[in-house]
């Protein structure tokens, strides 16, 4: 797996990779710019990516943020695999809901419910 930055720390757990956002507030353009390229790099080194983003650290997160998150979301599905966030606070989760995309995205209260929706995800993909 290749070095991430501080502000990542990155783990494997039964196929899936969790991706943990280290920074507290996701506010700040160049943080942003360095977290999405970090995961992208994740993603890409990969066969069918099943990525797990916890945000149990995140309080404060932006619109370019919120960016990042539809971005990954979206470079994940065109790899052929799913993405979940997981931990995501009540104050997040609200912005996730206006937005309506709690709709589009995968989530789960949990790291262990995150990782079993995700498994779950690739199982139902590899049926005929």
């Amino acid at each position: 797996m290749p070095q991430t930055p501080q502000f990542l720390d990155v783990s494997q757990y039964r196929g899936v990779t969790i991706a943990q956002l280290l920074e507290e507030r996701l506010l700040e353009p160049p943080t942003i710019a360095d977290t999405s390229t970090a995961l992208r790099a994740l993603v890409d080194n990969q066969g069918t990516p099943l990525i797990l983003l916890d945000f149990s650290r995140v309080t404060r997160f932006s619109s370019a943020a919120l960016g990042m998150v539809v971005e990954l979301h979206q470079h994940v599905r065109n790899r052929g695999g799913h993405l979940c966030l997981a931990n995501i606070t009540p104050q997040i989760g609200e912005v996730f809901r206006i937005t309506r995309l709690d709709e589009v995205l995968n989530m789960a209260a949990s790291n262990p419910e995150g990782v079993a929706l995700l498994k779950r995800l690739a199982e139902a993909d590899s049926r005929p």
